[in-house]
C-alpha cells in the first residue's frame, strides 16, 4: 500500500509550527516571538538554529539550506522557504 501524500504545507501552520519550534529551543513562550524580527536577534546561535532546521525539516518532510540562517531569516523569512520547497517538492511528484 502507497504512503497517503501529506497534506500542503501553508504559510500560517509553518509560521506557527516555527514559533513553537523557536520557543522551545530559546526557552521561550511562542507569543514573544516576532515573525519579522531576525532570528540573530534572539540570540539564536548556529548550534540552534540547526537543531531548529532539523526540527523544521522533519515536521515539513523538506530539506533546507542552513545558509538562510547566516541570511539573518525571520520566522517569516523560513517559513515562506518552507512553503516554497513543499510546493517544489509537491510539482516534482
Amino acid at each position: 500500500m502507497a504512503n497517503p501524500v501529506s497534506p500542503a504545507v501553508t504559510l500560517l501552520a509553518a509560521t506557527h509550527r516555527l514559533r513553537q519550534l523557536l520557543a522551545d529551543v530559546l526557552a521561550m513562550q511562542p507569543e514573544e516571538i516576532d515573525e519579522d524580527v531576525p532570528l540573530t536577534a534572539y540570540g539564536m546561535g548556529s548550534r540552534n538554529g540547526m537543531t531548529l532546521l532539523a526540527d523544521l525539516e522533519e515536521w515539513a518532510e523538506v530539506r533546507m539550506d542552513a545558509s538562510i540562517l547566516a541570511d539573518g531569516a525571520s520566522v517569516l523569512d523560513l517559513a515562506r522557504e518552507v512553503v516554497r520547497l513543499d510546493q517544489e517538492q509537491r510539482e516534482d511528484r
